[in-house]
C-alpha cells in the first residue's frame, strides 16, 4: 500500500491529542505505543522527521522505542532504537521553548 503523509495531519494529530493529554510524559507514552505497535504509523513518522531533516532515517531500521532511558547527558522523554545503531532523541515540547539537550 502506498501511503501519502500529510505532515499537517500528524502535527494536527498529536495537536489535538495534547490538548486533552497536556503532559509531556501522557503524549511521549502515546507516541512510543504508536512507534512499537504499528509498522504505518512508523513509516508516517519517519517520514515526518524526514521532512526537516537533512539526514534520512529510514524505518525499515527501526528496533524500538524506548521511554526515560538514562544517557549520557540526561533523560530525554524517548530514545529510538534502530538496528543499524543510531539513537534517535525525542523531547516532547508542548510549551517548553528552552531546549535541554545540544543539537547533534
Amino acid at each position: 500500500m502506498n501511503t501519502i503523509v500529510n505532515k499537517g495531519e500528524v502535527y494536527n494529530f498529536f495537536n489535538k491529542l495534547s490538548e486533552r493529554l497536556s503532559k509531556e510524559n501522557a503524549l511521549s507514552d502515546v507516541l512510543a505505543s504508536l512507534l512499537n505497535s504499528s509498522c504505518e504509523f512508523r513509516k508516517l513518522f519517519y517520514k515526518f522527521l524526514n521532512s526537516g531533516s537533512e539526514s534520512q532515517l529510514i524505518h525499515g531500521q527501526f528496533r524500538e522505542a524506548e521511554r526515560e532511558v538514562p544517557f549520557e547527558f540526561g533523560r530525554p522523554d524517548m530514545i529510538i532504537n534502530q538496528h543499524d545503531g543510531k539513537r534517535i532523541l525525542i523531547e516532547i515540547k508542548r510549551y517548553d521553548t528552552d531546549h535541554n539537550y545540544p543539537k547533534v
